[in-house]
């Protein structure tokens, strides 16, 4: 992860694109409008900042399968530009954020989450029953002593 990290909270303008280089590696982009009010002159303004946002690999699979327009998302990650000249000579930059975390914003919204089983592991629910999924058993770091019953 870089040393600066920016998070944006917005609306995707239209469902996400999707595409698979030669290697077999996923990337995403997609764009989202972050809306702020603010007073301008003593009148209540708006302005809408558009973004694009790029992801990769399981990141942009997982992105792809539950992102649609219009969803509210948090994107996390760090600011990337990519430089380029028009067909008329000039040259431009474009700012993007390149998504190291993208999730739905809970607060307009509910959502069912499903975990990606690892390499190795067969597909099914990985935790079925009342066992801790993987990484959060009795050995883990992040064990914090509950019962087995408990979901987190």
């Amino acid at each position: 992860m870089a040393d600066s990290t920016i998070t944006i909270i917005g609306n995707l303008a239209a469902d996400p694109e999707i595409r698979y280089l030669p290697n077999g590696n996923a990337v995403l982009k997609c764009r989202i409008g972050s809306k702020r009010n603010f007073q301008k002159g003593g009148e209540w303004t708006s302005k809408t900042s558009w973004w694009g946002v790029e992801a990769w690999g399981q990141l942009a699979e997982n992105a792809a399968a539950t992102f649609t327009k219009g969803m509210r998302i948090v994107v996390v990650g760090e600011v990337d530009s990519d430089e380029y000249t028009t067909e008329s000579g000039e040259k431009r930059v474009s700012y993007y954020v390149r998504a190291s975390s993208l999730g739905v914003d809970l607060r307009y919204a509910t959502a069912s989450v499903e975990r990606n089983p690892r390499e190795g592991e067969s597909g099914g629910k990985p935790n079925s029953g009342n066992k801790p999924a993987d990484g959060y058993g009795d050995n883990s770091p992040y064990n914090v002593g509950g019962d087995e019953n408990e979901p987190f």
